[in-house]
C-alpha cells in the first residue's frame, strides 16, 4: 500500500509541477469545519495558486482534526472548476481532490495509526468581502476512506 502511495503522489507531483512553477500564489488563509465518520472539528489552512486554465483553479490545503477518540491530519490538492453568475460577486466550484490522510487511533481499545490516500469530490461557494478578502463554504464527499463528508469554511487574504 505504501509503494502505490508513494508512486501516486509522484506521478501528481510530475504532473503539477509545470503549472505549479508558473503560478504564484494568489493568497492563503485559514479554514475551519467539521466532518462525519470520523466526527471531528477541523482546523487547517489553504494556498490559493489561481488559474491553472481558464476557470480552472488549484488549491493546496492541510487540515488537523481532533474528536472521535481520533486525530487525524491531511495534506491535500483541490482542482476546480468555478463557473460565473452574472450579477453577483458569489461564484460556485465544483471539482476533485487528491491528498494523503494520516489517522490516529486512540482509545481503550486500540491504540495504532495509519495512513491512506484520499479522493474527494467537492463543490463549494466562494465571494469577495469588503476590503478584498474572499470567503469560501465547501462540501467534500470522500470516495476512499474517511472522513465521509466535511462541511467546512474558510477565508483567503
Amino acid at each position: 500500500m505504501h509503494r502505490i502511495l508513494s508512486t501516486l503522489t509522484a506521478l501528481a507531483l510530475l504532473i503539477a509541477s509545470p503549472a505549479l512553477a508558473e503560478a504564484a500564489a494568489q493568497g492563503w488563509g485559514p479554514r475551519v469545519g467539521l466532518t462525519s465518520g470520523p466526527d471531528q472539528v477541523i482546523f487547517g489552512a489553504h494556498f490559493d495558486f489561481g488559474h491553472l486554465g481558464r476557470d480552472l483553479d488549484f488549491r493546496p490545503n492541510v487540515h488537523l482534526g481532533v474528536g472521535d477518540n481520533i486525530t487525524t491530519l491531511s495534506a491535500a490538492g483541490d482542482v476546480f472548476y468555478r463557473f460565473s453568475l452574472s450579477e453577483t460577486s458569489w461564484r460556485p466550484y465544483a471539482g476533485g481532490s487528491l491528498g494523503l490522510l494520516y489517522m490516529n487511533f486512540d482509545s481503550q481499545f486500540v491504540d495504532s495509526s495509519r495512513s491512506d490516500l484520499q479522493l474527494m469530490v467537492l463543490g463549494g461557494l466562494e465571494g469577495r468581502l469588503p476590503g478584498g478578502t474572499r470567503m469560501l463554504v465547501e462540501l467534500k464527499f470522500e470516495l476512499v476512506d474517511a472522513p465521509d463528508l466535511t462541511l467546512l469554511t474558510g477565508w483567503t487574504f
